[in-house]
């Protein structure tokens, strides 16, 4: 019985630690993100991982017409690391959120190749 006691008490603090951590503004992700290692590196792309399920899910889910394109191969890793150096490219930008921001280096880095449609103007 001791040890459920214990269990939770050590719980509470648990969240303590990641819930200081804010990453909901594009220039708080890119000092925290920015060369990042360890823990921060992997709660970094386990935050672009959840804005990648996201859009996803509001793709699929909700018909969101979302025109990015990933390739496949590409990793976590390399979408992450693109995502920095968009934040980067626009530092002199007005913040925003996060999510927009990640969306946007999406829509910029992986476009959808677009077909004319049956009323397209011919050249």
């Amino acid at each position: 019985m001791r040890w459920w006691i214990s269990l939770i008490v050590v719980l509470q603090f648990v969240p303590v630690a990641y819930g200081q951590v804010y990453l909901g503004r594009s220039d708080e992700f890119l000092r925290r993100c920015d060369r990042a290692v360890g823990s921060w590196a992997d709660l970094c792309a386990g935050y672009v991982v959840g804005l990648g399920d996201m859009l996803r899910t509001a793709k699929l889910h909700y018909r969101a017409d979302v025109a990015i394109c990933i390739p496949a191969g590409v990793t976590v890793g390399q979408v992450s690391d693109g995502f920095v150096q968009y934040l980067k490219d626009h530092a002199d930008d007005p913040p925003m959120d996060t999510a927009t921001a990640y969306a946007l280096s999406l829509l910029h880095a992986y476009p959808c190749a677009t077909t004319p449609g049956p009323h397209a103007k011919q050249r």
